[in-house]
């Protein structure tokens, strides 16, 4: 599913080849940038690097989540991403219930953005342990907070 960040990337030995996977991804986000469906130019301003999932939901098509982002250094905020006209990728609810987006552990390694073949814009994740997953969709919206370090797991 992940198509640049994937569990075999994270093995590589070589710090050359896991290093060139970066500007790669980066020209692709470039080129695209102007297809990405309303607000979806704004997750890439979002840091999801060992975010935590504090809840999150999946209804009729529409998909919310709250996530810890940040650390010590720059500070924390919840991000709140609301998703419309959401398709999951790679796994279904009853599977993410399963994995447990909001265990001990579960953290986000990294996401990527793309833009799908029927228009909507796919952002796909990989999780610790090595899980992917994504969406699709046709609409987002953040919101981001002040959150504390008190907040992680």
């Amino acid at each position: 599913m992940m198509r640049w960040f994937t569990c075999e990337w994270r093995g590589l030995d070589s710090d050359e080849e896991y290093l060139a996977v970066f500007p790669k991804y980066l020209e692709h986000v470039a080129a695209i940038r102007d297809d990405l469906v309303p607000g979806a130019a704004a997750i890439l301003e979002l840091d999801l690097h060992d975010g935590q999932v504090q809840e999150w939901s999946d209804d009729a098509g529409l998909f919310v989540w709250r996530i810890l982002i940040g650390d010590l250094q720059r500070g924390y905020q919840l991000a709140t991403i609301t998703y419309s006209n959401t398709d999951l990728l790679g796994m279904d609810g009853v599977e993410l219930t399963a994995f447990g987006l909001m265990g001990e552990d579960a953290e986000i390694l990294h996401d990527e953005i793309d833009v799908a073949s029927d228009g909507r814009t796919d952002h796909r994740f990989l999780f610790w342990p090595y899980t992917e997953f994504g969406l699709r969709f046709s609409q987002v919206s953040i919101d981001l907070v002040p959150a504390s370090s008190e907040q992680r797991r």
